[in-house]
C-alpha cells in the first residue's frame, strides 16, 4: 500500500503546482513589457505588492528619477512563503533596453543619473516557481522632489499616445530652476510623462501633431504630497482629414432609411479650425424595382455641444453643381441617376471648434444590396486605385466595381447567397474571399488589403527551407504544393509566417529528416539557420542542446524558435509585416497545433464567422466559443486518427494554445499529472483557462469593442 500513498502524495503535490500555475494575476497585470510598466515613486513606501502568477512571469516598473546628489536605493523583497521565491531585478535606462545594473537580488544602490524615466524588470530566479505564494514588494528610496505624471491617450481610441510634448512653466526646485518642458519618455508607444515641479498652481500643456493642443489648470494643495497624477486626453484632428475638397472627400455608404445601427465613434467628424470644411461622397444607385426611391441625408451632433449642427449642401457628381442648397438636420433627396454624389459640410457656429462640433453624417435609402469598401496596399496601407474588383458565382450581380478615379474605392451590387469577391491588379497577389450573405442584408462593408506580389520571396524561402532542413533542392511537385498553399492562406487573411511554420514543422517531423539521424547539436544548428538565417551563437547553442540532452522534446524547442521575436522580425522584414488579426490567428493556431495542417478554406471561414458572431453577442460568448472550438478539435475524428501519445499531445497544446515552448520541469509536471490520471480534456481546459490563452481571447473581445 505504500506505493498507493506515495502516488497520492505525488499527485497532490503536482496538483498544487497546477493550481499555482494558474493563480490570479496581481492587479497590475498586464505588465510583462517595458511598454506596460506600472509607475512607482522614489521615496514612497510600497503601496502595492506583486506576484509571479505564471511560469516565467516578469513584471516591469517605471519611475521618474530627478537629478539628485545622493542617488537611489532599489529594494525588492520576497513576501510569499514559497521557499523557491527569489526575485531578481535589472535596471534599464529610459529606452527600456539599455542595462544600467545587471541582474541583482535584494537591495542595491543606484548612482545619480540625469533626470529621466527608468525601468526595472523583476522575475523569479527559478521561472518554474510561481503562484499565489510568490508575492513580493518593491521600493525605491532616495532624495526626490515632487513630480507630476500621467498617461497621454487618444480621446477617440483611448490608446496611449507616444511622443507628446508636455509643458509646464519654469519650476523652482531647490536653489535652482529647471526647464519643465519635456517629451513623453520611455519605449515606443508608452505614452506617459513625468515632470518635476516646484509651484502648486500652473498650466499643463500637451501638444502633438495631428491632435488638438490640450491645456489644463493644475492646482496642488500640498506640495509635500510629492506626486500628482494628471492624465491627458487629446482630441485627434478630424480623422477624416484631409477632406477639404471634393477630390479628397471621404466615402460613406448608403444605409437603410431606419438608421438602426448606431454610428461608431471612428466615423465621427468635427471642425478643427474656424475655416474648416468637410466633404463626403456616396454612391447612389437606382433601384429598377423602385425608381422613385428617395434618399435621406441625416446630420447629427455627436459632440459636447448638441446644438451645433453643420450646414450641408448636396452636389452632383461633378462636385460643383448644387442639387440641394445648404440645409441642417434631415432632408429628403429626390431620385437621381445612378452615380457618385458629394456633400459639403460647414460649421454652423464658427465660434466653436474641436470637441463641441463633433458630428456624424449618414445617407439612408438603400434597397439594392451592395458590398463596398477601400482597396489598399498591405505594406503602405495607402489606397490602391485601379484594382479590378468583381463578384463571381452570383447571377444578377454587377461583374465589376464602380470607382471614381484614383480613389481606391469599390462598390458592387450583389444578391443574397454565396459568392466570391475577387480583386486583381498587376504587381499584386490576387485577393479572393468567399462570402455567404443572408437574405435581408443589404449593406456589407469590406476593405481589401492587396499584398504586393511575393511569389519570388515565397519561392526563395521555400527553397531555403528545403536546403536548410532536408539538405537538398526541392522536387517540383512538392515545391508547387507548398507555394500554392502558402498563397492560399494569405488570401484568407492568415499571416504568411504561419505557412512557413507549417512547412518547417512538416519537414522537421518527416521520415526524410529522421533518416538523417542528426544529433541534437546539428538539430539546433538547423533551427538557427532555418528560422534566423544565421549560425548559432555559442551561449544559445549550448542552452538548447543542454535542454534536448535532458530530454525536452524537439518540437517543444522548435516552438521556442518559431514563436520568437527574432523570427517575427526576420519574416516581417521579408514580407512587410502583417496586421494583428486575433480571430484569424486563433483559428489558424488550432488547425496548426491540433490537426498539424493549414486550415481548409471552408473550415477556416466557418469558425472565423462563428467567432465574429460571438463578438457581436458579447464577451462571454467569445470565451464560451473559444472553449467549444478547442474541445471540438480535440474530440474530432481527425485528431483521433493522428494517434498522439501524451508527450505529443502536450506538444500540440503548447504549439496551438500557448504559442510557445516550455521549461522541461514544467513539461514533465504535466506528464506526471497525466500519468496520475488527469484526462486530456482536463489538461486542455487548464490550458484554455490559463491567463496566457485568455489574453488572446481578450484580444478578440477588445477588437469587437474597437479598443
Amino acid at each position: 500500500m505504500e506505493w498507493v500513498f506515495g502516488l497520492l502524495f505525488f499527485f497532490l503535490a503536482l496538483n498544487s503546482h497546477l493550481t499555482n500555475a494558474f493563480a490570479q494575476p496581481d492587479p497590475f497585470e498586464v505588465d510583462d513589457k517595458a511598454e506596460q510598466a506600472s509607475f512607482i515613486f522614489v521615496g514612497a513606501q510600497p503601496q502595492n505588492t506583486h506576484n509571479f502568477h505564471v511560469g516565467g512571469d516578469t513584471d516591469w516598473f517605471r519611475f521618474f528619477g530627478p537629478e539628485v546628489s545622493l542617488g537611489y536605493t532599489i529594494s525588492v523583497a520576497p513576501i510569499g512563503a514559497n521557499p523557491g521565491l527569489n526575485p531578481i531585478w535589472t535596471l534599464y535606462d529610459s529606452d527600456g533596453q539599455t542595462i544600467l545594473l545587471t541582474s541583482s537580488q535584494g537591495t542595491q544602490f543606484f548612482p545619480p543619473r540625469r533626470e529621466d524615466i527608468y525601468f526595472i524588470e523583476v522575475s523569479n530566479q527559478d521561472p518554474n516557481v510561481f503562484g499565489e505564494d510568490t508575492t513580493y514588494s518593491i521600493a525605491i528610496a532616495g532624495d526626490s522632489g515632487p513630480i507630476i505624471y500621467g498617461i497621454v491617450r487618444d480621446k477617440a481610441t483611448d490608446k496611449p499616445l507616444p511622443g507628446v510634448t508636455i509643458t509646464i512653466p519654469i519650476a523652482i526646485v531647490g536653489s535652482g530652476t529647471i526647464d519643465a518642458s519635456t517629451q513623453s519618455k520611455g519605449p515606443p508607444n508608452a505614452g506617459y510623462y513625468a515632470i518635476s515641479y516646484g509651484i502648486t498652481t500652473f498650466t499643463l500643456t500637451a501638444a502633438l501633431d495631428g491632435y488638438v493642443t490640450s491645456t489644463q489648470q493644475v492646482s496642488i494643495d500640498d506640495v509635500g504630497d510629492l506626486n500628482a497624477q494628471r492624465d491627458v486626453s487629446l482630441q485627434p484632428i478630424d480623422i477624416s482629414e484631409p477632406n477639404d475638397t471634393p477630390e479628397t472627400a471621404d466615402l460613406i455608404f448608403v444605409e437603410s432609411s431606419d438608421f438602426a445601427e448606431p454610428v461608431p465613434p471612428e466615423e465621427f467628424r468635427f471642425f478643427d479650425s474656424v475655416t474648416d470644411v468637410d466633404w463626403v461622397r456616396f454612391f447612389g444607385p437606382q433601384d429598377p424595382a423602385n425608381p422613385g426611391r428617395s434618399y435621406t441625408i441625416l446630420v447629427e451632433p455627436q459632440g459636447d455641444n448638441a446644438s451645433t449642427v453643420p450646414n450641408w449642401t448636396l452636389y452632383d457628381s461633378d462636385g460643383k453643381t448644387p442639387l440641394l442648397t445648404s440645409s441642417q438636420g434631415n432632408q429628403f433627396v429626390p431620385p437621381r441617376p445612378e452615380d457618385f454624389y458629394f456633400i459639403e459640410l460647414t460649421n454652423s457656429n464658427p465660434g466653436l471648434i474641436g470637441n463641441e462640433t463633433t458630428y456624424s453624417v449618414r445617407v439612408g435609402g438603400l434597397t439594392i444590396p451592395r458590398i463596398g469598401g477601400v482597396v489598399q496596399d498591405a505594406c503602405t496601407e495607402q489606397p490602391l486605385p485601379g484594382v479590378n474588383v468583381s463578384i463571381q458565382g452570383v447571377p444578377g450581380a454587377s461583374d465589376t466595381s464602380r470607382e471614381p478615379p484614383n480613389t481606391g474605392i469599390y462598390i458592387i451590387d450583389f444578391v443574397a447567397g454565396s459568392f466570391t469577391l475577387l480583386a486583381e491588379i498587376d504587381g499584386y497577389d490576387t485577393n479572393s474571399r468567399e462570402f455567404f450573405i443572408s437574405p435581408g442584408v443589404n449593406k456589407v462593408e469590406h476593405n481589401i488589403s492587396m499584398q504586393p506580389e511575393q511569389s519570388d520571396q515565397i519561392a526563395a524561402l521555400i527553397r531555403k527551407y528545403y536546403n536548410d532542413i532536408l539538405d537538398r533542392e526541392p522536387d517540383n511537385a512538392g515545391f508547387l504544393v507548398w507555394q500554392a498553399d502558402i498563397q492560399r492562406i494569405v488570401s484568407l487573411g492568415i499571416d504568411i509566417k504561419e505557412g512557413f511554420i507549417a512547412l518547417a514543422r512538416f519537414f522537421f517531423n518527416s521520415d526524410e529528416y529522421f533518416l538523417q539521424n542528426k544529433t541534437n547539436l546539428l538539430y539546433v544548428t538547423d533551427l538557427y539557420q532555418t528560422f534566423f538565417s544565421r549560425e548559432p551563437d555559442i551561449p544559445g547553442l549550448t542552452f538548447w542542446v543542454d535542454l534536448l540532452d535532458q530530454g525536452l522534446g524537439r518540437n517543444v524547442v522548435l516552438n521556442s524558435f518559431v514563436f520568437s521575436t527574432e523570427f517575427d522580425l526576420f519574416m516581417d522584414n521579408l514580407f512587410c509585416g502583417a496586421a494583428e488579426r486575433p480571430i484569424e490567428n486563433l483559428v489558424n493556431d488550432l488547425y496548426r497545433g491540433l490537426l498539424s495542417r493549414l486550415p481548409d478554406n471552408a473550415g477556416f471561414d466557418f469558425w472565423a464567422d462563428e467567432m465574429q458572431n460571438a463578438q457581436n453577442t458579447g464577451s462571454q460568448a467569445v470565451r464560451d466559443l473559444a472553449l467549444q472550438i478547442t474541445l471540438g478539435f480535440l474530440q474530432s475524428d481527425e485528431y483521433g486518427l493522428r494517434g498522439r501519445n501524451d508527450v505529443e499531445f502536450l506538444e500540440d497544446l503548447y504549439n496551438g494554445i500557448l504559442r510557445r515552448g516550455a521549461q522541461k520541469s514544467e513539461f514533465d509536471g504535466w506528464i506526471s499529472l497525466m500519468n496520475a490520471g488527469m484526462s486530456r480534456e482536463e489538461v486542455l481546459r487548464s490550458f484554455t483557462d490559463s491567463p496566457e490563452f485568455q489574453l488572446r481571447v481578450q484580444a478578440i473581445i477588445d477588437a469587437a469593442a474597437g479598443s
